[in-house]
């Protein structure tokens, strides 16, 4: 071969390596430019079913073209990117035509690229999230973390007690303790801090690590081989020996407290003060035969606990009762219809919805056991939210109870729950009204005065204000009440009634 054709042979050989070296990237770059399309249409068709089903069921008009810009705008954000020009126009203009809409948001998707804050299933997390800010305030999103730490939740009580927030940063400390709980009864208090599970040392851990431990689905130095046959993922395993968790306290000595797993929820019927057994005492004024009863949320099961606490007193000859909805945030509606129906008549209306068009169901009181002939006053306040004035409103619309203290909050909606394709998560959505049985709104809608009529008043001669600083000083009161233990013999400010004013008014109303 001469030395022409040789050069000629080498040519080739490196012009056909300049020409497949790019060929390998170019081909992985154009599948994960497909990867990102198919991504972002999956994602486009989810947002839009939220979208409609928000459009349709939201207790206002809403614009399906406000509702994809602000969710886009939202995902935005969240990849740090500066949102599309025109983006609001765009989605405005496209609202009455699913495809286009389908298309804008894949778009905006496909152009964000790949991000960690909006891979997967984030992307629409983000995007709910965002969606709910032309909402009510209390429309959000609700993962399965939010729906734990509900005082109106379903969920078992565990051990009593939830992690103030932390993020590997000082010591960890207790949010939150549970009443009627293992916590609760082992005394301990909120600002305690958590220094060792088991004997273990969790200094530098982040309260969501430390919550695993503690967390009923996560069995934590527990393995598959210790019980066989029981996913520890989503189940308890049979006879979990209690947690020993080491706490301190600002100016006492370390303790060990043992924790045994508690399958029942916590409390949300409350009383005056606990007897040595952990369980409540519920007179006000023994002598009078006056009781008082709290409930701190609607919770799973609050209408049967307090049928059988009324039981209780009425075998006991109960005289009248204080029912204190004192800060209660509400929950569930039927747990509300559920308490109001324990003191009305069969088949009285307790309540309203109405929702988009005007549209109206009524309930009715379907309790079997009912306790109409106990004279009755309900103790509200301003932040008496919810179900609790569907109670109070009911009560009082009929005739049946006199309403003492202050103007309760005028949060008078109703929220459903919308299916979204998040793992654990689901938007709740204002869907109604609340309305009294004779038919006023409960609700204060934005701009409404003082002057307008929502909520639940007191009557004139039942009312008592107290101050921000004097209701916030009741309240940790009442809480210090709820969790000292049974066995404790520590002096408390409610242990005199007296300093409790609202209730001496609503106590009053039962003097002739």
């Amino acid at each position: 071969m001469t030395r022409k054709a040789v050069l000629a042979c080498l040519f080739f050989l490196v012009a056909l390596a300049w020409l497949t070296i790019p060929l390998a990237p170019a081909k992985d770059a154009e599948r994960e430019k497909e990867a990102v399309r198919a991504e972002a249409m999956d994602y486009a068709r989810n947002l839009l079913t939220v979208c409609v089903q928000v459009e349709q069921g939201y207790y206002r008009p809403v614009s399906r073209g406000d509702l994809l810009y602000a969710s886009l705008s939202a995902l935005c954000e969240a990849a740090r990117q500066p949102e599309p020009r025109d983006l609001k126009a765009e989605a405005r203009k496209a609202e009455n035509s699913e495809s286009a809409l389908l298309e804008l948001a894949s778009r905006v998707r496909e152009g964000l690229g790949r991000c960690e804050a909006i891979e997967g299933c984030n992307a629409l997390m983000v995007s709910c999230r965002g969606l709910a800010r032309v909402l009510d305030p209390h429309s959000a999103l609700v993962t399965e973390e939010d729906r734990k730490s509900l005082p109106w939740g379903d969920q078992p009580a565990g051990v009593g007690f939830v992690l103030a927030d932390n993020v590997g940063v000082g010591p960890l400390k207790i949010g939150q303790v549970f009443p009627g709980t293992p916590a609760q009864k082992a005394g301990l208090q909120p600002g305690d801090e958590i220094t060792h599970i088991d004997g273990q040392e969790i200094k530098g851990q982040t309260s969501a690590q430390v919550s695993l431990r503690l967390r009923r689905e996560v069995v934590h130095a527990y393995s598959a081989a210790d019980f066989p046959g029981i996913a520890l993922s989503n189940r308890t395993p049979p006879d979990v020996p209690p947690i020993k968790v080491t706490v301190r306290r600002a100016g006492e000595s370390s303790r060990v407290v043992v924790l045994p797993w508690q399958e029942r929820r916590p409390e949300c019927v409350l009383g005056v003060s606990r007897d040595e057994h952990n369980a409540w005492e519920y007179w006000a004024d023994r002598k009078k035969k006056l009781a008082h009863v709290r409930i701190a949320s609607l919770g799973r099961g609050v209408a049967d606990d307090l049928a059988q606490v009324l039981g209780g007193l009425e075998a006991e000859e109960a005289r009248g009762l204080v029912l204190d909805l004192r800060w209660c945030p509400g929950g569930f509606l039927d747990e509300a219809t559920g308490v109001a129906g324990l003191f009305l008549e069969e088949s009285a209306v307790i309540a309203s919805i109405r929702n988009r068009g005007d549209r109206e169901q009524k309930y009715h009181n379907l309790q079997k056991r009912r306790f109409t002939k106990l004279p009755l006053v309900v103790l509200v306040n301003g932040q008496t939210s919810g179900g609790a004035e569907l109670i109070a409103a009911a009560l009082q619309d009929h005739g049946r109870a006199r309403i003492a203290g202050q103007r309760s909050l005028g949060k008078g909606t109703v929220q459903t729950a919308l299916y979204v394709n998040v793992p654990n998560a689901h938007l709740k959505l204002t869907s109604g009204l609340l309305l009294s049985p004779r038919g006023k709104s409960l609700h204060r809608e934005t701009g409404a005065s003082s002057r307008d009529d929502w909520g639940v008043r007191p009557e004139p001669r039942l009312e008592c204000r107290v101050s921000p600083a004097m209701n916030k000083q009741l309240q940790d009161w009442w809480q210090a009440q709820s969790l000292r233990p049974g066995s404790s013999r520590k002096a408390l400010p409610l242990d005199d009634l007296s300093r409790d004013a609202p209730l001496q008014t609503a106590l009053k109303a039962f003097s002739p």
